[in-house]
């Protein structure tokens, strides 16, 4: 594994790139065929978790600051809709580190606290 680490193997790297990167080195040469490629599969689904553990951190950490953007405008209201009060975000950051799906759900999920919270 250290050697595809070593030879920059990503998880975009097919199989056949791998091969050629890493064919001059001693350690490779010693692998059978079957070993190289269940080692490859094996770093690359590997490398693939923990690149889809940091986004969903990344995702996270931005979903918060979004909220907290929002709770931050004391004019919200629960009757709000996103589009009439878009124009009022644009200019702050936070509103661009989600995708449009995730800024739209979180929005959602505030609008339903906020609801709940007026009821109460």
């Amino acid at each position: 594994m250290a050697l595809l680490k070593m030879k920059l193997i990503g998880v975009t790297t097919k199989w056949d790139s791998c091969i050629k990167l890493c064919e001059d080195d001693p350690r490779w040469q010693l692998l059978k065929i079957s070993d190289k490629k269940k080692y490859f599969n094996e770093y690359v689904a590997d490398l693939k978790k923990i690149s889809d553990q940091q986004k969903r951190a990344k995702t996270e950490v931005s979903k918060n600051q979004f909220l907290k953007m929002l709770s931050e405008n004391t004019t919200l209201t629960s009757d709000c809709k996103m589009h009439k009060i878009a124009y009022d975000f644009l200019a702050d950051s936070r509103w661009r580190l989600l995708e449009e799906h995730e800024r739209e759900n979180a929005f959602q999920i505030y609008m339903d606290e906020l609801a709940q919270k007026e009821r109460d």
